[in-house]
């Protein structure tokens, strides 16, 4: 296992327990107001930046425990011999177990044009990625405005990649899981 590697991984662990600690004992606090009464939810990632992914979110609470959630997203992920270019739809479901404890699952269809560097070419195709998500969502007033925290970890992996480069197809199979911690804000209405 090489430097690279091994510092990634103590850095997923790092920020893991950087945002799951703080949910679980916020999550234990006794309830002021049910803010749960307003059905509409968007949320963004500030660690976008970080990741290259960048997306809204749209919530709308069916009932007491679930949630249908659509968004949109651009994706524009560097990879070693190439870059994707990925307008993205995503589709959700979140189920709540325990107060804001939950499990959720978004399908990612794109368009991706992929950059391959080595060949000086665009790849354009239809891409399908999944993502598995459990996380712990913390609601909070700002004033008279209701305001969450989500912080999640993803599982994820490619469903399809039409049209891709061989860099890119040893790419993902080098790579075929993906888990991240991640972090949503987001303000409810």
């Amino acid at each position: 296992m090489n430097v690279e590697k091994s510092g990634m991984k103590i850095f997923r662990r790092l920020i893991t327990i950087i945002f799951f600690v703080p949910s679980v004992v916020l999550g234990q606090l006794p309830e002021t107001k049910n803010w749960i009464s307003t059905r509409h939810s968007i949320e963004i990632s500030p660690m976008s930046p970080v990741f290259k992914i960048w997306a809204v979110q749209f919530s709308y609470r069916l009932s007491p425990k679930n949630e249908g959630i659509l968004g949109l997203a651009y994706a524009n992920i560097k990879y070693d011999e190439g870059r994707s270019h990925a307008p993205t739809l995503l589709i959700g479901y979140r189920h709540f177990f325990w107060k804001g404890l939950h499990l959720e699952y978004q399908l990612w269809p794109a368009y991706n044009a992929y950059f391959e560097n080595n060949e000086v070419a665009y790849y354009k195709g239809f891409e399908l990625w999944n993502e598995f998500r459990t996380g712990y969502l913390i609601d909070f007033m700002i004033g008279d405005t209701p305001v969450f925290i989500n912080p999640q970890l993803l599982f994820g992996f490619g469903l399809y990649a039409g049209n891709k480069p061989e860099s890119f197809k040893k790419q993902v199979e080098n790579e075929f899981l993906f888990v991240y911690p991640n972090v949503f804000v987001g303000i409810r209405f």
